[in-house]
């Protein structure tokens, strides 16, 4: 059955993948993903397993799902030939929980100038410019080799930058006409390229950046992208140089490039059984030599490698498998003196050597004389100093911590508990608890709609001819009433002396203004309309409408009604009762509970905006709150609470301070004094173990054995075992017993 593998490139802010296997000597795409956007390291791993999963299903149904997995990274995480410790973590943490076999890595723009080289049968010149979220990789080529890279920070233009990394690297020479840009989105790079391409780069941009003519600008599409790393990784592990693909539609291209030289010097001892090397050494710590034979002068170096960033390296892949995973010095060859070391991230990983065509000028030679012959002593030496002090790290440092939960058994218990200000000790056996008092003083405003309503308006005016037809004079004060139809009541504005009548035809007469009692239009009476007059008799004495009445008017509006004040207050007090609370208990020392059922409030300073009645929408209130409340000890409590369960209590089962939660209620309140309140004890009783014994059992264990292992408690729910950030312990639980934290905890 063919062997399956995967391609996973690593961008700022971007992750693709692709399935690839060998056939005869060919390379074979099985699948290419989307790219997946991804910002913290949760989704980094989450994103991988996206496009993983994605493009899985492209395999045959009897194949098997791939595992060895050769990585595509940007420049900017390798330093000096090996990925930089912080993005190592990262892809340690994606293969650990994914279960993925690391091969080796590519730098994606090398992986890209590879690819084009053999696509085009020519070596590549160009810029390679890799778009990130938040910065630009620049890698210039010539003729296929890697002058150097850099790295420029995103500004708003793209121009901008690109134009600023190439000025870094100087120099009179022309810079090669041909831009290749890359990423996992591609849409932003066709807003990229048509950035590029409208610049005038042989005009005002010439003394910036140099270029003979305008350069053309090429997208190298993402699939392309995951095609060259696969390429990359074929061609190391498979010695494949040619590839096909089927990505929309059928085509296959070959590539010619031939199989660069790898040199790689096997271990002459088995080291596999550790697990873990920490550091991997420099070539020219172990006297190699650049650009030298091994017959010249010992100590020759390497004159000037042309390389503008220390982390640019060359194209590398990952060797033929072998069968040790720590070769003692391997080392490889690349044009313009780059070497490079193996990355080696623990014992399952193989190496990653250097890829690319040599320079037949460039030789890597042992120093000679005394200097060679001490060379295996100073590696044996340096070697085994790493693996004790990497022993020891891995042995002594680590550090764990573990929870375990379990279901305990629950006892619920209520009694009347006297709490006495006056105490100074508790008496359990009487069950009495001192308490002391505590005070805090708050102020608020707060405003509500009105909900009440007023009939406001006009009374009506007019004048009446009063009428008396009595045989003796008559005077009327000011304010007699006058009552009209429907008992509508009017008062005189001024009193009035009204004459006798001369004759039953001739009454005497006196002309008043009058005014209604209420107000509302039914008030404005029409001419003609007559009225009694005070307590005379409507025969004797009346009054008759002169005139219309007019001015009466009357309309509804929103006012404020009691209720809406006693209603502001009680929901003020409330609020000022709970903040006043929170301040209370922000003061509690750690020992110390809150009786909030003996908590009493005082306002005062209570100020309205309006008074009942008035006409007005919103209400406004402005309270001063006191409050006062006791405190008890937590201690004294749960001597109580365990003086009231102890007979409750099976083997086996122990009492802890922290599984024991009390709830108050009010039952005679204050009484002489002191508070009586109802307690209710709740206590989770806890299987009774000795941690430092389960640390022992579980020292040196992997996680999944130490689950095993407590799993075996009584009541057990789950375990959580969290390792410390610090020397990696790879999976396993520290060695040395102390440096096991273990916790027993009720799951709720």
């Amino acid at each position: 059955m063919e062997e399956h593998f995967w391609s996973l490139a690593l961008e700022t802010g971007w992750v693709q993948a692709a399935i690839w296997t060998i056939k005869e000597k060919e390379a074979h795409v099985v699948a290419v993903s989307n790219a997946v956007a991804w910002e913290s390291d949760e989704d980094l791993l989450s994103a991988c397993d996206t496009v993983l999963s994605s493009i899985v299903s492209g395999l045959a149904e009897n194949a098997k799902e791939p595992s060895k997995t050769v990585f595509g990274v940007p420049p900017g995480w390798v330093g000096e030939g090996q990925i930089k410790k912080e993005y190592l973590d990262r892809i340690r943490n994606i293969c650990h929980k994914l279960s993925l076999e690391p091969s080796g890595f590519v730098v994606l723009p090398e992986a890209i100038a590879h690819f084009k080289k053999s696509e085009e049968n020519a070596p590549v010149s160009g810029v390679i410019v890799g778009v990130g979220t938040d910065a630009l990789d620049i890698t210039v080529v010539r003729l296929g080799t890697i002058i150097g890279t850099v790295n420029v920070g995103r500004s708003l233009s793209v121009l901008d930058d690109v134009v600023e990394g190439i000025a870094r690297f100087g120099g009179a020479e022309p810079f090669p006409s041909r831009f290749l840009i890359y990423d996992g989105k591609s849409a932003e790079l066709e807003d990229v390229r048509q950035e590029l391409i409208k610049a005038d780069w042989t005009g005002e941009l010439k003394t910036k950046a140099k270029f003979l003519h305008t350069p053309q600008v090429e997208i190298v599409d993402p699939k392309m992208k995951m095609v060259a790393v696969s390429l990359a990784g074929a061609s190391e592990i498979g010695q494949a140089n040619v590839v096909t693909f089927d990505l929309g539609e059928e085509k296959a291209e070959k590539l010619k490039e031939e199989k660069p030289e790898i040199k790689v010097e096997q271990p002459k001892e088995d080291l596999s059984s550790h697990e873990n090397l920490s550091e991997v050494a420099k070539a020219t710590d172990f006297g190699f030599v650049m650009d030298q034979d091994i017959n010249e002068v010992a100590g020759a170096t390497n004159p000037n490698p042309v390389q503008t960033s220390a982390n640019t390296p060359s194209f590398v892949t990952s060797p033929h498998p072998v069968s040790n995973p720590f070769p003692r010095n391997p080392i490889s060859k690349i044009k313009h003196n780059i070497v490079r070391l193996p990355l080696i991230l623990s014992g399952a990983w193989p190496l990653s050597a250097v890829k690319g065509k040599m320079d037949q000028r460039n030789k890597i030679s042992m120093p000679g004389g005394e200097a060679r012959k001490k060379m295996p002593i100073i590696l044996a030496i340096a070697g085994a100093a790493l693996l004790i002090f990497g022993f020891i790290g891995w042995w002594f440092l680590p550090k764990a911590e573990v929870t375990i939960f379990v279901s305990p058994k629950k006892i619920e218990q209520k009694q009347l508990i006297t709490y006495d200000p006056k105490l100074t000790d508790p008496d359990i056996s009487k069950r009495q608890l001192p308490i002391s008092t505590v005070s805090t003083s708050v102020s608020g405003d707060k405003t509500k709609s009105t909900t009440g309503t007023l009939t406001i308006g006009d009374r009506a005016k007019g004048s009446v001819v009063i009428r008396n037809g009595g045989s003796d004079d008559i005077g009327l004060t000011a304010g007699t009433i006058l009552t009209g139809p429907n008992s509508l009541k009017f008062s005189l504005d001024n009193g009035a002396s009204v004459s006798a009548a001369t004759s039953p035809s001739n009454p005497g007469t006196a002309t008043i203004s009058v005014t209604a009692s209420g107000i509302g239009a039914e008030y404005n009476l029409a001419k003609g309309e007559t009225l009694q007059v005070g307590n005379f008799s409507k025969s004797q004495v009346d009054a008759l409408v002169d005139s219309d009445f007019s001015g009466g008017s009357s309309q509804e509006v929103v006012a404020v009604s009691k209720d809406d004040l006693s209603v502001l207050q009680k929901d003020l007090t409330s609020e000022l009762t709970e903040k006043a609370q929170n301040q209370l208990k922000e003061k509690l020392g750690d020992d110390e509970i809150l009786l909030d059922p003996a908590t009493i409030a005082t306002a005062s300073g209570i100020t309205y905006d309006h008074v009942a009645g008035d006409q007005a929408s919103t209400l406004k209130l402005s309270e001063n709150l006191s409050l006062t409340s006791y405190v008890v000890s937590k201690k004294n409590l749960g001597n109580l609470a365990r003086d009231i369960v102890k007979g409750q209590v099976p083997n086996g089962f122990v009492v802890k301070d922290d599984q024991i939660s009390t709830n108050f209620d009010t039952k005679l309140g204050l009484v002489d004094g002191v508070w009586k309140l109802d307690t209710t004890f709740n206590v989770n009783l806890l299987p009774q173990i000795n941690t430092d014994d389960i640390a022992k059992k579980i020292a040196g264990k992997s996680q999944k054995a130490a689950q095993e292992i407590l799993s075996r408690i009584a009541g057990y729910v789950r375990a959580e075992i969290h390792l410390t950030k610090g020397f990696p312990s790879f999976g396993t639980l520290p060695h040395v017993v102390k440096n096991i934290s273990v916790e027993l905890s009720s799951e709720k």
